[in-house]
């Protein structure tokens, strides 16, 4: 009976320093265990970057505005290319598509496999395109229609560029390298592409 109180005591001492261990080990085991799973669940930030001056020129397929004959972005190279992203229902866009069919009009000789003015529609069907082109009398430059996989938002060529405003155009030296990028009435096309020429 004399050890009865030291045992208890002893006892007592051992259930709560065993309870205390059995807590710390489970709030460990709770933390790794919360960690591994960030680890192993790693949070992805997608963004997407717009080519600018300096960087290599996107290659993207686009469709021939009269036909099913796809034409890519790779097959002007070797010319100094303007290429300008448009919409048939944006009027800053066929005030600036006028001015370059005029700009290729005038040059058609002397621009003759050196320098090429390309359209890229973001129209949302083919036949929108077609019949804006017909009415405005746009023969002078290629009109490529931007519909792979799908028309206009959803296509490649939007995406490859990041073009968020209309019209967006881009300058493209003859080995494939992005010299500018803009809204066209911020550029003297013309004088751009002649002194491109020389270089």
């Amino acid at each position: 009976m004399i050890f009865a109180k030291p045992c208890a005591k002893y006892s007592l001492l051992s259930f709560a320093a065993a309870a205390a261990l059995a807590l710390t080990l489970g709030a460990c085991s709770s933390l790794s265990s919360h960690r591994a799973g960030d680890a192993a669940q790693p949070q992805t930030v997608a963004q997407t970057l717009s080519p600018k001056a300096g960087d290599d020129a996107p290659d993207i397929a686009l469709l021939d505005a009269s036909s099913d004959r796809i034409v890519k972005l790779s097959d002007y190279r070797g010319q100094v290319v303007f290429m300008e992203f448009w919409s048939s229902v944006s009027a800053p866009c066929l005030n600036a598509m006028a001015d370059c069919d005029l700009l290729a009009a005038r040059h058609k000789t002397d621009w003759a496999g050196k320098a090429v003015i390309v359209g890229v529609s973001l129209d949302e069907t083919r036949e929108v395109l077609q019949e804006n082109l017909r009415l405005n009398r746009w023969t002078h430059m290629p009109q490529l229609w931007a519909a792979i996989p799908s028309p206009g938002s959803n296509s490649t060529a939007k995406r490859s560029y990041n073009v968020t405003t209309l019209p967006t155009a881009f300058l493209i030296s003859p080995d494939g390298k992005i010299l500018w990028r803009g809204h066209p009435k911020d550029i003297n096309i013309e004088r751009e592409i002649s002194e491109s020429l020389l270089k």
